[in-house]
């Protein structure tokens, strides 16, 4: 074999090894961690988790046990929306994740109210004679229940009922309402001046559909077991190990390096070395709940692995060499007519 073409087929095997790793790094960055994965929960409803619930950000863990306690059907075990502890807890959420994106879209000015249970009100917006207009955030899906809401609303500041950031009643509340359903509120509203000053003008950037997919997204993301995610995982990091290992060798079999049988074993051998380095990582991921030291985890496992199989198919390869070289002295010396000692 030409320098030049062992140098190029060692580079390209030393490719193949790095793809391996490549892939066993991908796998477990993919998701940012697979066990303890909080990209599986959409960010809108993580921020909703944080304020309505007060859930450390971050703590998938928490946030997976409150999804599922809410949609788990009480002695089956079985998962569903439709329950009303499902629907309530859905509305609780797609409330919060309108409240929060209206304050993110007004910007600095907003505040969110420091109790959740504010009496009138969602959001306060400083304008800049440092007055505040209040304002109810409400993601309902038709607009005859935001007209019904703001009577009772304007009755209940009639009445000085509703207090304001200093606890002072405050008189004037204003209603945010999605895009979708603000033309038909401003319409049911046109012919009663005290209801038509309470539309507030920028509408909430989220409608009540969108918001309830996120929260279904969250959890439906949320209710698959452990192994289940586990194997999942496996299966598509084995699947791009062994693509990216096909490639190497079909090309080393292309250019004429490679027998094709050759090519089809070492494709098999380090895909199923690779996807055990994948299985180390995810089983570390598991125990340690770390992406970082997983993959550290997955790839040494490949490393290893790859190492020690490489040192046996060198031996054998040592030995049927020296096999055929005995054997080829043998017939060397029975053409040269020395007796077979054997015989």
């Amino acid at each position: 074999m030409e320098c030049s073409t062992l140098v190029r087929e060692m580079g390209l095997l030393a490719a193949g090894d790095a793809l391996a790793t490549t892939a066993i790094v991908g796998d477990a960055l993919r998701g940012g961690s697979s066990f303890d994965n909080i990209a599986r929960i959409p960010k809108p409803v993580q921020d909703a988790f944080e304020k309505l619930m007060k859930v450390r950000p971050g703590d998938y863990d928490r946030m997976r046990e409150l999804l599922l306690e809410h949609v788990t059907i009480a002695g089956k075990g079985s998962l569903s929306f439709d329950e009303s502890s499902a629907i309530g807890f859905i509305n609780k959420l797609k409330g919060q994740i309108g409240e929060n994106m209206f304050v993110e879209h007004v910007g600095s000015a907003a505040q969110l109210a420091q109790s959740g249970s504010q009496a009138g009100w969602d959001v306060a917006v400083r304008q800049s004679d440092g007055a505040f207009q209040y304002v109810q955030v409400k993601l309902y899906g038709d607009a005859t229940g935001v007209v019904r809401h703001m009577k009772s609303v304007h009755q209940r500041l009639m009445d000085g009922v509703i207090l304001g950031v200093d606890e002072q009643s405050i008189d004037h509340i204003y209603f945010a309402v999605p895009e979708s359903i603000h033309a038909d509120v401003q319409r049911l509203v046109g012919g009663d001046p005290r209801l038509a000053s309470m539309l507030y003008e920028t509408p909430v950037p989220i409608d009540s559909q969108q918001a309830a997919k996120l929260v279904q997204a969250g959890m439906t993301n949320v209710s698959q077991s452990q192994l289940s995610q586990f194997f999942q995982q496996l299966l598509g990091g084995a699947a791009v190990a062994g693509s990216l290992h096909a490639a190497v060798n079909a090309f080393l079999w292309y250019k004429g390096s490679k027998e094709f049988a050759d090519a089809v074993a070492d494709t098999v051998a380090d895909t199923a070395i690779s996807t055990v380095g994948i299985a180390v990582g995810l089983a570390a991921e598991c125990l340690c709940r770390t992406v970082l030291i997983s993959s550290v985890v997955g790839i040494g496992a490949r490393m290893l692995l790859g190492h020690v199989t490489r040192s046996r198919w060198d031996f054998g390869e040592f030995l049927e060499h020296s096999i055929e070289e005995t054997r080829a002295h043998i017939a060397h010396l029975h053409s040269c007519g020395v007796p077979d000692p054997t015989a």
